[in-house]
């Protein structure tokens, strides 16, 4: 079952809104009712109705109509790796410069 989070997300997404309030409009109810809707993680029977007239889809499609995956751009294999490689190359540089910094003032600070 479909939660009001992904109900009042996929609304946002398909209207282009960004806060919960602009749902709460146009809803056509307050917005600390949908807050507290949100809160007990309740969907009402009626919103569920609201969304499938609105949008013109079949009830029995709501559940996997309303699931919005986000899905963050996913990097190939070989980027991954290339970035990897360029990092250990990075690290071997600072290596060697700060390798080269102790030697010189190990010749500058006499042991003890």
């Amino acid at each position: 079952m479909s939660t009001i989070n992904d109900f009042i997300n996929k609304i946002k997404l398909l209207e282009g809104f960004r806060f919960d309030n602009e749902v709460a409009i146009l809803l056509n109810i307050d917005s600390r009712n949908l807050a507290s809707y949100k809160s007990k993680n309740v969907l009402p029977n009626k919103w569920i109705t609201w969304y499938c007239e609105r949008y013109g889809i079949q009830r029995k499609d709501f559940n996997s109509e309303i699931i919005t995956e986000i899905k963050e751009p996913q990097m190939n294999t070989d980027k991954i790796i290339k970035s990897l490689f360029n990092l250990i190359e990075l690290q071997e540089e600072k290596i060697k410069t700060l390798k080269s910094k102790i030697m010189l003032l190990e010749k500058i600070v006499p042991k003890a």
